[in-house]
Order: structure tokens, then sequence, then C-alpha cells
């Protein structure tokens, strides 16, 4: 560049530099997924504010092109996938989208350099890298849309839903293109909406690279126009508008400041993005005993603002957006000299981290999925087909969940009672020891493993020496992530006792859990989460179907060949239909086949070793001396191997051991009850609390039996019904502490408040 200009201004703004590429590849309107000319066959210029020539011609919409984009909005709303799908399912897309970005942040800083006259080597640094942050950060929100249940005041129960609000209208302005173009698309998208996007006349370029759809009025622009924007919602169907407009904002100085820290912060406050920011600090107060010398300093620093082509990497100002901009720029500055104001300077014309790393993490595992799942087949006896389809991805989607989460550990403002500031800080808690079961290796390893990854945390993992396998395929940055093979009685102890470690979290049983809760206490005092056994009753009532009710109530138990925490061993159905609920169960009983787990037809594989394996044939024995009828199985299942019939028995009463133990084998538990009443005695006549099913066709039963059962979750017709983002963990003697959802997250966090006063606040 020749003469390079300083303080603000250039003779010679032309600039021997090699420009970036940037093909035009869109030009055209954008509707229905196709780029297509305007209805009219009408263009407009597009002007690069270098020069002042014209870049491209660009479809010029008009009403009748609004009206298609509305319709195609319309149409993907009411009756397309996007607002069906399950908000991790939009998160995966979104993440795809950023990652897209990413991969043309070159190109698109560009066509905003060429289109707005942004500086190139901050659009490359920030302003992209920042569009496809911001689309991360509304992705891991996507599925963590929560209404609220509400405490009425009277024998109503009531919860509120989010819902997306339809076709949204996004109208862009044109001083950050890009950033304020996903400012808008990204929320509405985590949301589930549909979108009509207008971006402004001046920067048309990135947004056809970007492109969408909309209803609910979003607009970002001057008063004047939001004005219009208003009436013309009002005038039509009285669609909500949110409206971000001008600004004329202060910056005051006060006589402690460090007067050189205020001149750059000043300066930075009105000549980012040459002041093309709604929020520029336009209006400097500055207190009078330092005023004279801020002037001094302020002089000096203003040449540091060096003006030129944005594509240099010195420049600091680059041109306004187009001539009518830098024309009522100029003259705003001929109306502060005519009015008195002294020209100082210038005045004439010069020529988001955790998240990602825990995305790729999941990435990973995706791309495993079958030695995953063939690994859990071989050391845990799971079912292949099952761990395939459900059981890793499910892991993966666990660290995608709280990859979202990761930037959203938020504190509270408080409200204090005195003239005092206070908010909370959430801090990860530290070292972190978790002691994953056996039974479900890799869904408990990243239940546990995610969250506090998402958190901050470093830890410790010691898996269950029966099923080591899959938690050693784990990866991540040194020293982050731990994973220590061995026994329970010596590995397991020691972390529940090292004075180093700040939290443990523990999955599996009541004895243990209690070992592990006395070592807490003995060492460190260290805060304990515990995750335990269960008896869980499933209630079938009169008016259920029963054919259904079978299928459930077999489903709770032999899943995973029992060795679930939450399987429902205890089945109590009501009188009415007891009979004809035994008959159907018999029969269906006999499609859970057993066999080897890798084998697609196989419901029902080995128990996981042959202590368990005698452990459930004791209980079984158990069960014939002490009076109850067997009804169906009761025997292994084969000559070698671990394997054995799924078992069901009746006429059991509540003091068999059957019916107070849990057995973690396939041994099915069936009562009957009479009344409402009785049946949730006999559900909450457990020293566990973890999981219950009910099932019923009647609200008012499932209603008044869902706040009487003393359990950590109920599931009304249906059972095993996990999901990321419902927590999970028990009443009682089956532990505290909960798994999935943000409480998790929030169990490797800890709350520290900071306070400090206020003077002459006008409020508190």
């Amino acid at each position: 560049m020749a003469n390079h200009g300083s303080n603000g201004s250039s003779d010679d703004l032309t600039f021997p530099l090699e420009i970036p590429p940037a093909k035009i590849r869109f030009t055209k309107l954008f509707i229905g997924g196709e780029f297509v000319d305007s209805v009219s066959g009408k263009t407009f210029e597009t002007i690069d504010p270098r020069t002042g020539e014209t870049i491209a011609r660009v479809s010029e919409g008009d009403k009748e092109d609004i009206d298609l984009a509305v319709g195609a909005a319309r149409r993907a709303f009411d009756h397309g996938p996007w607002p069906r799908l399950p908000g991790a399912a939009r998160a995966k897309i979104m993440h795809k989208f950023a990652d897209l970005i990413d991969q043309h942040i070159e190109e698109l800083a560009t066509l905003d350099t060429l289109n707005a006259g942004k500086l190139f080597s901050w659009g490359k640094a920030v302003d992209i890298p920042s569009v496809a942050n911001t689309l991360r950060y509304f992705a891991g929100a996507a599925d963590k849309i929560h209404g609220q249940v509400l405490k009425m005041s009277r024998e109503l129960h009531a919860y509120t839903l989010l819902e997306p609000i339809g076709v949204v209208g996004l109208i862009i302005p044109w001083n950050f293109p890009s950033t304020m173009f996903f400012v808008k698309v990204s929320p509405a998208l985590a949301a589930g909406c549909t979108m009509v996007v207008k971006p402004a006349e001046q920067t048309p370029l990135s947004a056809l690279f970007y492109a969408h759809l909309a209803k609910e009025v979003s607009f970002t622009g001057s008063t004047e126009v939001g004005r219009k924007v208003m009436q013309a919602a009002a005038a039509s169907n009285l669609k909500t508008v949110s409206l971000e407009l001008g600004g004329k904002s202060p910056l005051l100085i006060f006589d402690d400041a460090d007067i050189d820290q205020a001149a750059d912060l000043a300066l930075l406050g009105v000549m980012h993005n040459k002041g093309e920011v709604c929020v520029a600090g336009s209006r400097v107060l500055v207190q009078e005993a330092i005023y004279d010398e801020f002037v001094k300093t302020l002089v000096e620093k203003a040449k540091e603002w060096v003006v030129g082509d944005p594509f240099h990497p010195n420049s600091r100002v680059g041109p306004q957006v187009d001539k009518k901009q830098y024309e009522k720029v100029m003259s705003y500055i001929e109306h502060g000299k005519r009015e008195g104001a002294t020209l100082l300077t210038g005045g004439k014309p010069a020529a988001k981290a955790r998240g990602r790393v825990l995305s790729k993490f999941a990435d990973l595992i995706d791309q495993n999925a079958d030695e995953l799942a063939g690994l859990e087949s071989i050391d845990a006896g799971k079912l292949f087909t099952f761990n395939k389809m459900a059981d890793i991805p499910f892991a993966a989607n666990l660290l995608r969940y709280y990859a979202g989460a990761a930037d959203k550990i938020h504190g509270d403002v408080l409200k204090m009672s005195r003239e005092l500031h206070g908010y909370t800080l959430l801090e990860p808690i530290g070292v972190v020891g978790h002691i994953i079961p056996w039974n479900f290796p890799c869904t408990l390893f990243f239940s546990k493993v995610a969250p506090s990854l998402a958190a901050g945390c470093t830890m410790v993992v010691k898996p269950a020496e029966q099923t080591p396998l899959s938690a050693l395929e784990a990866g991540i940055p040194d020293g982050v992530m731990n994973v220590v093979v061995g026994y329970g009685a010596t590995a397991g102890a020691a972390i529940s006792a090292h004075m180093d470690v700040d939290k443990v979290s523990f999955t599996g049983s009541t004895e243990v859990g209690r070992k592990v809760m006395q070592a807490a206490a003995l060492s460190n005092l260290k805060p304990v989460s515990l995750e335990l056994g269960g008896k869980s009753p499933v209630l079938i009532f009169d008016d259920a179907d029963v054919d259904k009710a079978v299928d459930l109530a077999l489903l709770a138990i032999f899943y995973n060949k029992g060795e679930v925490c939450a399987a429902g061993s205890r089945v109590f159905v009501q009188e009415g239909i007891y009979d004809e609920f035994v008959k159907k169960l018999a029969v269906k009983a006999k499609e859970w086949t057993v066999g080897d787990p890798l084998d697609p037809t196989t419901r029902v594989g080995p128990q996981v070793n042959k202590t368990q394996f005698e452990r459930v044939l004791s209980y079984i024995e158990h069960g014939k001396r002490e009076g109850a009828t067997l009804l169906t199985g009761g025997k292994p299942a084969a000559e070698t191997g671990f394997y054995i019939q799924p078992t069901v028995f009746t006429d059991v009463k509540e003091d068999m051991m059957i019916s107070r133990d849990e057995i973690f084998g396939p041994v099915m538990a069936l009562m009957k009850f009479k009344t409402i009443e009785e049946g949730i005695k006999y559900a909450n006549n457990t020293k566990y609390g973890l999981a219950s099913g009910i099932v019923t066709k009647s609200l008012d039963i499932a209603n008044t039996v869902s706040r009487s059962i003393k359990a950590g979750v109920v599931w009304i017709n249906c059972y095993h019904g996990f999901d990321i983002d419902c927590p999970f963990g028990g009443y009682k003697m089956s532990g505290f502490g909960k798994d999935f959802g943000m409480e998790a997250l929030h169990k490797y966090l800890q709350t520290k408040a900071v306070v400090t006063p206020i003077y002459n606040s006008p409020w508190l």
C-alpha cells in the first residue's frame, strides 16, 4: 500500500494487496430450498464500499416473493419435520451447519469485507468463528427447552409447554451481516421455527451464502424503520415483534480512572467497526478533574486507528458501508462544526472449548459404534443389536447434550435486602471419582463422565472389574480423564477415601454405596452422589389394555436380562383383570427367547458372570421354598454359559425374599391388589425408591398414584423411559443425586457467593 494513512486519514488509499478469491456464488432469492429469480425479474446492484464499484447484481425481492417465501415457511412449519424433530436432532443438524461455516471462514469473511467494508482480518478471526459458535450455543439449548410444573392453589395439576412460535420474519441490518444473521437465525432454529430472512440490501452476499425462512417479526435496524415494522405487524395479524433499534450510548469516565485505559476504551467504543455499531459509545462524558489530560491522551491514541483497505492487516477502520451512509456521517460532522463543536481529530474523508471437545468425542464414538457394541456384548452379555442401535448412540448423545450445556453454566445475580451487590458463581468441584457398575458399561460410563467434563472437572474412573473393555476406549486430553481398572474393594475404596478426590459418584448396590459414603466421611468429607439398588413396582389397573400391560410388565423385568437397577421386579395387578393378565403373561413370556447376545433374534442374553448367575438361581429356589408359585422359567437355559430362563412367580407375599430383595436378574414377583389405596401401599412397602410404573387409561388414577408413590421416577403407560434430558435417581435407600438432565451437571459444580457493597444506588 502506498502511504498507508495515520491519524484517521490517508491521502492515497490504493492497496497492492492479494485479496482472497471470492466467487459470488449466490445472487438469487432462496425460497423453499431452491435459488430462484424474483417474480418481477428485477435485480439491484451490490457495491464494494472500498471502490464504490458494483460487485454483482442481486435478485430484487418484492411482496410477491415474500408471499412465496412465507408460504414455503408456513408449509414447512405446519407439515414439515423441523418443528417435530427432537431437540437433539435439531442440535445435530445445527452443529453440522456450524462445522460447514468453519470450513468456509475465509470465503465468508471476504464476502463481508467486499460487501460491508468490514476488516478482513477481524472477520476471519472473530466475526465468522463467532457465527459458528452462536449456532453451537443454541444447538446446545435445543434439547433443553423446558416448561414448568406448577404448584397450584387448588386440586389441579398444571404445567407449561414452550412451543415454537411458528414462521418468523427476520430483518437483518448491514453493519454486522453474518453476526446479526445468526443472532436471529440460531435461536429460531433451535426453537423449531421456520423463517423468512431479509438481509439488508446493502449487504446481501453472505446472507445468500447462508439462506433460510420466517413469522414472528424479529427486526434489527433504525428506530424509524422499526416503527414501520411494528405498524405493519399491528395492521396485519398482530404478530409479535422484537425490535433491537438505534442507540446513542454514553461512556462515563470518572476522576479515579486509569487515563490510558480510559482513552483506549473510549476509542474502541466508537471506532470499532467504523462506528457502525448500534451500541457504539458515541457520547463520552469525562469528569472534569482529568478532562484535559484525557483529551491530550485521546488525540495521540486516535492516531493509532489507521484508516485503510479492510483487507490490509494493519487497517483498524474500513470504509462506511455505502455512499448513503458515508454522506450521512459527513453531514453530521458538518452539523457539529456549524453548531460550534471543536473538531479535535479527523472530520474529513479518508480516502466457545470444552463443548467442542465433547462433541468431537461423541463423533469418535459414532465412528466406532460396531466395535464398542461388540465389546459390550463380549464383556457383559448384552444384546449386540440393542447395543448398536441404542446404548452406544445414547452414550454419544450424552456427550453432545452436555457439550451443549458446557457454556450455559450460569450463576445468579441476587436481589439483596441491603445496599449490597451479590451474585453466585458455579465452579467445577475439582477431581471427581467415578465408580461404574457392570450392567450398562458404556451408558453409565458417560452418564458420569459427560456432565463432569462439561463442568470442567478432572476425574478418575473405575469401571466394574467385570466389564472394563469399553471404558478403556475413552480418549480425552491427558490428565483430564484417567481410567483405572481394578476391584471395588481396592481401587474403588481408594477413590472413596482419597484426600485429593473432591467428589465421588457411585452407581451400584446399596451395601457398597454405604461403604463409599462412610469412606468419604472418614476422609475429607467429600460430597457423594449414589445411584443404588431398587425393587421397583409396576401397578396395573383394571382399566388397562391387558395386552399392552403384559408387554410393559415383561419389558420392565426382562430387559437387559433383569440386570437393571430400575427393573420392574414387583408387578401388582388389580383383581378385576388379574386372571386374564396371568394367562396372557404365561404365553407372551415365551417370546422372550434366550440365546447368544450376538444373535439378532435373541431377547435375553447370559447373566454377567458365574457369581450373578448363581445368585439369581438361589433366589429362585428361595421363592419356591417360601411358597410362591412358579408360572414360567426358573431354570438355567443352557448347559454352558450363564443363561437363565425368564422367570415369573405368582402367589407372592410381601414378606418373601423375592419380593423384598433386589435380585438383579430376570425374575418377576406377581401380586394382586384390590383398591387404588391398597396398590399404593404395596408399591411403597420397600426400603427402595428408585423407579416405578403405572398402567392405566385414567388421568385421575395416573395423577393420584404418581404423586403417592415414593420413587425418583414414575413411568406412566411405559417403562424404562430413560432420556438424556430427564433426571434419574432415587428416594430412600436407592440413593441421592441425579444422573441425566441439567441436575447431573450441577452436582459437579459448587456455588460461590460474591458480595460487594453498593453506594447511592437508585434502587435495591
